[in-house]
């Protein structure tokens, strides 16, 4: 008796759409799921202890297409399997967004309000719209925000990046 092997043609897209679809795991999935821990465990112990949170950054930088956006995806998919809830009382809620074009602070904040059900008019100032984007991340108990595509912001350095963010917002982690 032979066995009988079917190939399966398929076309150029249905193998990209195919390959979209797969997770292979990176070696930075580790450190990255170590570093969003450890930012769950510093939120989730100044809650419980009412001590003030100060907030940090994670910034996931590598080739165009090379699978960022996807390892984030999942290394927050296993952190909410992990831990759904926070020992304070908290669901584990994160807002994920991606810039589309070039962008400003003002246009970011007005897009994160957008994402939370919150539009609010371009007319405001950027310290308006910012004082706004952490009354409705608070009140809407979420505790990270992913911001995918940092590229688009005008000269977008890491560190600068965090610093004008953080005044902004609490906790960040950009892609």
């Amino acid at each position: 008796m032979t066995a009988t092997t079917t190939t399966t043609v398929m076309s150029r897209k249905q193998r990209n759409v195919f390959l979209k679809s797969q997770y292979f795991e990176m070696p930075r999935a580790g450190k990255l799921d170590e570093l969003i821990e450890e930012l769950a465990d510093d939120f989730d112990a100044g809650k419980l202890t009412g001590e003030r949170f100060e907030g940090a950054g994670i910034v996931v930088i590598g080739e165009s297409a090379s699978g960022k956006s996807k390892e984030i995806d999942e290394a927050i998919k296993r952190l909410k399997t992990k831990l759904p809830k926070m020992e304070c009382g908290l669901e584990n809620r994160i807002l994920q967004e991606a810039l589309v074009g070039e962008t400003t602070w003002k246009a970011l904040g007005l897009q994160l309000l957008e994402k939370l059900g919150y539009p609010l008019a371009a007319s405001r100032t950027e310290h308006e719209i910012w004082s706004r984007v952490r009354s409705q991340l608070k009140g809407q108990g979420i505790w990270l925000v992913h911001i995918d595509e940092c590229e688009t912001v005008p000269n977008f350095v890491p560190d600068a990046f965090f610093y004008a963010i953080g005044k902004r917002s609490s906790n960040m982690m950009a892609s």
